[in-house]
């Protein structure tokens, strides 16, 4: 039975694969009617005119967009037993700006280090991401309390917390808390 129905599903005049009209070259009202190329003059009445009142509504590209994006914020290792290595990914979210990161400052970071792609400034175009690598080992202090900055040009310092606790023998040692 479909085989049937096929001519009429589209068109609903029986065979769908007839020839098309014959084009004659003449402009249609559609296509080709105005200028294809160059500035437009609209002539629009008085009374037609744009009379537009309100504020402008956030959207998602706004919340989202033109900004820099650092992921993850806190890096919460937990107890540190062996070395541990988590990625930081830094994107550039302006749509159409470029911008030079300036600085990328590691504070009380004793036994952290840290593998960056490259060394400040860098520059990151629109849209574009690179990680930074962070390995914390057992051999820095016991109660690991760090710092990650990330400073870009004409921006507000993005600071990434790295927090833990060292279970290594030698940092119970050096605090007192080995029995």
């Amino acid at each position: 039975m479909w085989h049937g129905l096929w001519p009429l599903t589209f068109s609903g005049q029986g065979d769908y694969f007839r020839s098309p009209p014959h084009w004659d070259g003449r402009a249609s009202g559609t296509l080709g009617g105005g200028p294809s190329f160059g500035a437009r003059t609209v002539d629009v009445p008085q009374h037609v005119g744009d009379q537009r009142r309100g504020a402008l509504q956030p959207l998602f590209g706004d919340d989202f967009f033109d900004r820099i994006h650092v992921e993850p914020r806190v890096l919460n290792l937990g107890n540190v037993s062996s070395v541990q290595r988590r990625a930081v990914r830094v994107w550039n979210a302006f749509r159409s700006r470029a911008l030079t990161l300036t600085e990328a400052a590691l504070t009380d970071g004793e036994g952290i280090v840290l593998t960056a792609p490259g060394v400040p400034p860098l520059p990151f175009a629109p849209l574009s991401e690179r990680t930074w690598e962070v390995a914390v080992g057992t051999g820095g202090p016991p109660v690991i309390g760090a710092t990650l900055a990330f400073r870009f040009d004409g921006l507000a310092q993005i600071p990434v917390l790295i927090t833990g606790s060292a279970s290594s023998p030698s940092a119970l040692y050096r605090t007192g808390r080995a029995a």
